[in-house]
């Protein structure tokens, strides 16, 4: 959607906050729950739009699109969110439902995976056939799934552990509190939730590269990627592979009637986003925004805010600029919103919030996330990356890192991921690491954050452009040789400092 400039009283409408459209009453924003048919939702979502999946019952929020897909056979297929298909031009998710459908029908689950590992957008699809479900997230899990079995054998799915905890009558937080107040465990740029450990305990997540399957009962995490050996490309092939698919993936998410907000920093990967997606941000009259604490004068969003505002200027993008408040102590309509969705864990509240009281419900916010997955984040690899010590020092760098629990919590997550099946296809298991358990875990709480307020968009997620970069020996990766390529060849204004 194009933000109009020629009609400044239909934009004030338009570009209303959250706050104002939304009325802090949106819980759970943009989420699902899924339940056995006798079981019955907590009152903050029982207005929500329903769904049938075999003997299932899927609650979703107004604001999520559902596709659902059925076949003759019995084969049931139901794509949450958006999805692009691989050779869509918009948005394709109803399209990528019938697709699964018919795939598993005439050749099986293994060929929907094969199919699957294509489709980008941020989704989650739902497969079933004969009592058994299928569960498979996008590229990075951007969209959360928590699960929770009952003591009666009931399984609980949704996108917000806090949103089990209630429909099951309330669930301690014990193990999660054991590791953010423990005294060896110091991180000054914010505490993260470690391993298997979710806020509510024995409620379990869906990672990244694996799948649920919930069958009489019983859930089985597995993992489906990487299901073949890694590219091996040219710098070349591999920069016009990355470069077409971003700039593919840009104009995917730009085709939904949504109004877009770039989110801009002094960042590489918010440069190559930028000129991937140049002319059609400019087309589309996309408003380009940078955070700061004002109050904090933050050095780290001031540098930011500096190089965006050059940025900005030098592509022609109105640049909004957003002071972040600190969140009060729990008695605003604010809080009670924030912390009824986000329980006993809450990874940034104040920008959260300070989001929604400044953005509009119906846009989209382009986040610049996953490039790190092909430039090496953890660049020491020294450690054997099936062991729990290797797993706990990329978690802290305090003397947390030894401690006993925390280890046998890394240990239980290689189990649980099965990190051992990763090797053997050309991956580094230390990318795959930072991929699904920093991404699956600390960024998707974030985009679950920026729900409550917008549609974020990550044009990275997308298995062909992460490849391109994987493509590429680790040296390479280190010193982002692909990056230089784009930095000489379409971005050399957005790089400078």
């Amino acid at each position: 959607m194009k933000i109009p400039n020629d009609n400044p009283h239909k934009l004030n409408q338009i570009l209303q906050p959250a706050s104002e459209t939304e009325k802090y009453l949106n819980f759970f924003s943009r989420g699902f729950l899924i339940l056995d048919s006798l079981s019955t939702p907590p009152v903050e979502v029982s207005s929500w739009n329903t769904m049938t999946l075999g003997d299932r019952i899927i609650y979703f929020s107004p604001d999520l699109p559902a596709r659902k897909s059925f076949t003759e056979s019995g084969e049931e297929v139901v794509v949450l969110g958006i999805a692009f298909g691989i050779s869509s031009k918009s948005e394709d998710s109803f399209a990528t439902a019938n697709r699964i459908a018919t795939t598993y029908r005439d050749r099986g689950l293994e060929a929907s995976l094969d199919y699957l590992e294509n489709v980008s957008g941020r989704f989650v699809a739902l497969i079933y056939k004969e009592q058994t479900l299928n569960i498979i997230g996008d590229p990075m899990g951007t969209i959360s799934v928590f699960w929770y079995k009952t003591s009666s054998n009931q399984i609980v799915i949704s996108s917000h552990d806090a949103l089990i905890s209630d429909t099951v009558g309330g669930l301690s937080s014990n193990a999660i509190r054991k590791v953010l107040g423990h005294p060896d465990y110091i991180s000054p740029q914010g505490r993260a939730v470690p391993g298997i450990l979710t806020p509510h305990d024995n409620v379990q997540q869906l990672f990244p590269n694996c799948m649920l399957t919930v069958k009489e009962g019983v859930v089985e995490h597995s993992r489906i990627f990487p299901r073949n050996d890694c590219p091996s490309l040219s710098l070349d092939d591999a920069y016009e592979l990355m470069v077409t698919e971003l700039t593919r993936q840009i104009n995917l998410w730009l085709s939904l009637p949504k109004l877009p907000i770039l989110g801009l920093t002094a960042g590489q990967d918010s440069g190559l986003v930028l000129a991937a997606g140049l002319k059609r941000f400019q087309e589309e009259n996309t408003t380009a925004l940078t955070y700061h604490f004002f109050d904090k004068n933050t050095p780290s969003t001031l540098l930011d805010l500096k190089k965006a505002n050059k940025r900005a200027l030098l592509a022609r993008l109105p640049h909004a600029i957003l002071d972040i408040n600190q969140l009060d102590d729990g008695n605003s309509e604010a809080a009670k919103l924030y912390n009824k969705t986000f329980r006993n864990f809450a990874r940034f509240p104040s920008q959260a919030m300070s989001f929604y009281e400044s953005l509009p419900f119906n846009s989209q916010f382009f986040l610049s996330v996953g490039g790190e997955i092909g430039n090496a984040f953890y660049q020491d690899r020294s450690g054997n990356p099936l062991s729990p010590i290797s797993l706990s020092k990329k978690y802290t760098h305090s003397k947390f890192q030894d401690n006993p629990e925390l280890l046998e919590n890394f240990a239980a997550y290689i189990d649980y991921v099965e990190f051992d099946k990763a090797e053997g296809k050309g991956y580094d298991l230390y990318d795959l690491f930072y991929w699904e358990h920093r991404l699956g875990k600390w960024a998707s709480l974030w985009y679950s954050e920026l729900d409550l307020t917008t549609m974020p968009a990550i044009p990275m997620n997308s298995r062909k452009f992460l490849n391109a970069m994987l493509s590429q020996p680790f040296e390479s990766r280190k010193f982002k040789k692909l990056y230089s390529l784009a930095s000489q060849r379409i971005a050399s204004p957005f790089w400078q400092n």
